[in-house]
């Protein structure tokens, strides 16, 4: 889970979904810092967030399903 207080998002990560590519990203080039472990929950987060974080934009990546096809 990456969050950035200067960007106000929260990148939640889901396993399998190219979400490493977008962490490091995310780090480097847009203030992310990791927060909790890779694969928290949203309701994770809700639980050490402050007010103010709750009202991030909020963001994850999913899979296309009919890739597996």
């Amino acid at each position: 889970m990456i969050i950035s207080d200067r960007h106000r998002y929260l990148f939640v990560e889901l396993p399998r979904t190219g979400s490493t590519a977008i962490h490091r990203e995310l780090c480097a080039m847009y203030d992310g810092e990791p927060i909790l472990q890779k694969h928290a929950t949203y309701g994770d987060f809700l639980k050490i967030a402050t007010d103010d974080q709750r009202r991030y934009f909020v963001f994850s990546t999913v899979r296309n399903p009919l890739d597996d096809v």
